[in-house]
């Protein structure tokens, strides 16, 4: 599948200076990677929930995200051994062309 075209782009809570994560139309990158990583799955529904698999150092890694009125979070982090549900501020989209450090 596609990561849909509302999801697509680089996010930040706190500015744009630092953006937390890019998401592409088949891939992923959060902020502490050094670059992309290839999407194996993606799932999209119509009330805004976007679930991702992708490999980190080959541990197949899901991540959840909600949209809500153009404001994106990320709810939760899980693999097979762990999961992780986040309390963080909304991100919004940065403007295109924004790059992540």
């Amino acid at each position: 599948g596609v990561v849909p075209a509302a999801y697509v782009g680089v996010w930040s809570s706190d500015g744009c200076d630092n953006p937390a994560v890019g998401i592409g139309e088949r891939d992923i990158r959060h902020f502490y990677m050094p670059g992309p990583a290839a999407l194996t799955s993606v799932q999209a529904s119509d009330d805004g929930r976007l679930v991702v698999v992708w490999s980190d150092e080959g541990v197949a890694t899901t991540d959840t995200f909600q949209l809500t009125d153009g404001k994106l979070d990320h709810v939760a982090t899980a693999t097979a051994t762990e999961s992780d549900d986040w309390i963080s501020d909304p991100m919004t989209r940065c403007p295109d062309g924004t790059p992540m450090s």
